[in-house]
């Protein structure tokens, strides 16, 4: 396997130290690396880690394998990984990466190996002996067995979509209020960490009655929490509540040439339960979100029939990106 490892260029790495505890990862996976440049012909596959500082530390992943036009990538924060365990912990996730993706690579790795011990059957009880070395000085690279289980907890949660990695979202927004007819449409940008979340939307609506046409809607800045939540490298499910704060708005357009109309606003607010599902696309997440909730806002009605809403009870879907 070719290793290349790319720090920041303001330098956040020991990039020997990251070689070094990358190499000893994939060595218990069965794997031989060698540095990019070295261009080994024989090589299975490219491994690659590239570091980017500018929103904290990151690290992308990418695995290629010879003869496969796919290819596998991971985004992985070591922003709150003590900056000596970092070699440490960008290791354990190259490595896991190879296993969960290429697991197949894995055991091609390993076919050999198991070939070649064979003829040292007679002495079985020297290979664990010889194994120990490496196992310990994989252990020393991060302080210890205490080190060493500091670090691995961040890497699990890293491959998968760390907690502490902040997330940017965007979503296009379908709305019924069911004290009215029509469904409004709108957007939605936010920002996710862990297990809250905040953010700005908005939706409008429009209604064509006999005696005319009106035009309304809402903007409002939103909190939430996942109350429930699970994450893996191929996606994730949460369920919490939001709330929202802002303000609604409507016009009016008469048919009737003598009746004028005028416009409204006021305050806005609601709370809904939100359930979201994503599915993990390379470094990016596309999901969808459902919510219902109530809302308190504006109930429009002409000759006493409501028309169009901002308020009640309402259904929500969206769908949307988040990376």
């Amino acid at each position: 396997m070719l290793l290349a490892i790319e720090d920041c260029p303001g330098g956040t790495l020991k990039l020997a130290d990251a070689y070094q505890a990358a190499r000893l990862e994939l060595e218990q996976a069965g794997i031989a690396s060698a540095p990019r440049e070295a261009g080994a012909s024989e090589a299975q596959g490219e491994l690659t880690a590239s570091l980017r500082c500018d929103r904290g530390v990151e690290a992308t992943l990418r695995l290629r394998v010879s003869g496969d036009p796919s290819s596998a990538s991971r985004v992985i924060s070591l922003n709150d990984a003590n900056p000596k365990d970092r070699p440490r912990l960008l290791g354990l996730a190259l490595a896991e990466l190879v296993r969960s993706d290429w697991s197949d690579l894995v055991e091609r790795s390993r076919a050999p190996a198991a070939g070649a011990a064979k003829p040292a059957d007679a002495a079985p009880s020297r290979a664990p002996a010889e194994a120990a070395p490496s196992v310990a000085a994989s252990n020393r690279s991060s302080g210890g067995a205490a080190g060493d289980s500091g670090a691995r907890e961040p890497s699990a949660a890293g491959v998968g979509g760390e907690p502490s990695r902040l997330a940017l979202t965007a979503d296009a927004l379908a709305r019924w209020f069911t004290a009215a007819p029509a469904i409004t449409l709108g957007a939605a940008f936010g920002l996710e960490r862990g297990w809250f979340s905040v953010g700005i939307e908005g939706v409008a609506g429009h209604r064509t009655v006999t005696r005319g046409a009106t035009n309304y809607g809402l903007g409002a800045a939103t909190l939430g929490a996942a109350v429930l939540r699970a994450v893996s490298r191929r996606g994730r499910l949460t369920l919490g509540p939001k709330v929202a704060l802002g303000g609604t708005w409507a016009t009016g357009e008469s048919s009737d040439t003598g009746v004028v109309a005028s416009g409204t606003g006021g305050l806005y607010a609601d709370a809904r339960i939100e359930a979201t599902g994503a599915v993990r696309v390379g470094s990016i997440e596309l999901g969808a979100r459902l919510s219902g909730g109530r809302a308190a806002g504006l109930s429009l009605k002409d000759d006493g029939d409501v028309i169009g809403a901002t308020g009640g009870w309402f259904l929500g879907g969206a769908l949307g990106v988040r990376w």
